[in-house]
């Protein structure tokens, strides 16, 4: 039998939205087209301006004061950003 519990991360997720146009800053020491362009190795300033190309600047504060850096972004659900972060779109 399976076990109950856990996050289901495959789907319904907010990364379900096209974020190709978005590229990360260069992190030190890294050369452009040598960055790791994965959502799970995002800073939260990378998340906060991912936020920004997506019109949903309202909500750049609450994510930077969240913490919310690319893996933490992955995993969230709808109900985290609903009820936790407060996002509404």
């Amino acid at each position: 039998g399976g076990g109950g519990g856990g996050r289901d991360m495959s789907g319904g997720s907010v990364m379900d939205s096209d974020q190709s146009a978005f590229k990360p800053d260069l992190k030190p020491g890294t050369m452009p087209g040598q960055q790791d362009l994965r959502v799970q190795a995002w800073s939260v300033d990378d998340v906060v301006k991912w936020l920004l190309t997506l019109s949903l600047g309202q909500y750049r504060d609450t994510f930077r004061d969240g913490a919310v850096d690319g893996a933490f972004l992955y995993a969230l659900n709808d109900d985290d950003l609903r009820n936790t972060l407060g996002v509404e779109h």
